[in-house]
């Protein structure tokens, strides 16, 4: 049986995906330290993007909980 990192991940704790490809699932992990490996820095450019602007969507929901909605 397999358990996705993405139930069992903490928050806080460093997360090593090998073989990352787009960030297809790197994408969902939250609260962690992630580290993304690949042998195609093609396929890294893209998980980069792809990681990076789910992260910072996640940061304005929580921005727009915190402070309410924008003027």
């Amino acid at each position: 049986m397999t358990i996705p990192c993405s139930k069992t991940a903490s928050s806080g704790m460093n997360v090593l995906e090998v073989g990352c490809g787009p960030g297809t699932f790197s994408e969902n992990l939250e609260g962690v330290e992630l580290t993304c490996l690949d042998p195609s820095t093609e396929m890294l450019a893209v998980a980069r993007k792809r990681v990076n602007d789910a992260r910072e969507i996640d940061l304005r929901k929580t921005q727009h909980l915190w402070r309410g909605p924008p003027n």
